[in-house]
């Protein structure tokens, strides 16, 4: 009788030592699986806020190269890394992105520039309505035409950098019009001219004059 006694205390001692070894396997499994998921959720929003994210066209005024609704995806960090080049097609804050000054150097230049620039055939603003709205953080996607240093004029349906013709292969509608590019527009040191490829649907630099590096936001890809 006292082995039968002794024996079944020791299977229960048994029982509960496999009982504690399976419940301490079970949360070292689901530690692991939280630290995944955290892991895997914080490093989906760096990527997305710092390095790359899946972004989608609005608007027609890159047809027929990114049509609206397209998807496309916005490199973040290439800049960081190398300038921008001439064609490359980015997105841009044309106003300032979370920068005082230059919303207020927005501002100025927008103020000087309304009696020289030309309307749209469709006569709309996106820009200017978009700046009294105070929608500060709204990008546009655009390409580089002027590089910084250069002088930018269009004359009919031709770019002119420094006096000479640009040649493009990538659009084939017509200019539009010129907008401040009407006459010479000289490039600083950190500033870009960009353009939408369907030109007679785009708010450029023709309208908001040029783009600071620093409101060049990614570079974007198919």
């Amino acid at each position: 009788m006292m082995n039968v006694i002794i024996s079944s205390s020791q299977q229960i001692k048994k029982v509960g030592r496999t009982m504690k070894k399976l419940l301490k396997t079970t949360m070292k499994i689901v530690i692991s699986f939280i630290l995944l998921i955290a892991i895997s959720i914080t490093g989906s929003y760096v990527v997305n806020t710092y390095a790359a994210e899946r972004t989608v066209v609005d608007g027609h005024s890159m047809d027929d190269n990114f049509y609206d609704g397209e998807n496309v995806i916005a490199n973040k960090i290439i800049y960081k890394f190398q300038k921008p080049k001439r064609f490359d097609v980015v997105t841009i804050y044309p106003y300032g992105h979370k920068h005082k000054e230059d919303i207020v150097e927005f501002t100025q230049r927008l103020a000087t520039q309304l009696s020289e620039m030309v309307k749209k055939d469709n006569g709309e603003d996106d820009v200017a309505k978009a700046a009294a709205e105070g929608k500060k953080d709204e990008y546009y996607i655009k390409r580089i035409i002027g590089m910084p240093g250069e002088t930018i004029q269009v004359k009919g349906e031709d770019i002119y950098i420094n006096g000479d013709i640009l040649k493009e292969n990538y659009r084939k509608d017509k200019m539009g019009y010129a907008g401040v590019a009407s006459k010479p527009v000289k490039l600083g040191k950190d500033e870009y001219f960009v353009m939408g490829d369907n030109r007679v649907k785009s708010s450029d630099s023709r309208e908001f004059g040029p783009v600071k590096l620093k409101n060049i936001a990614s570079k974007i890809y198919k």
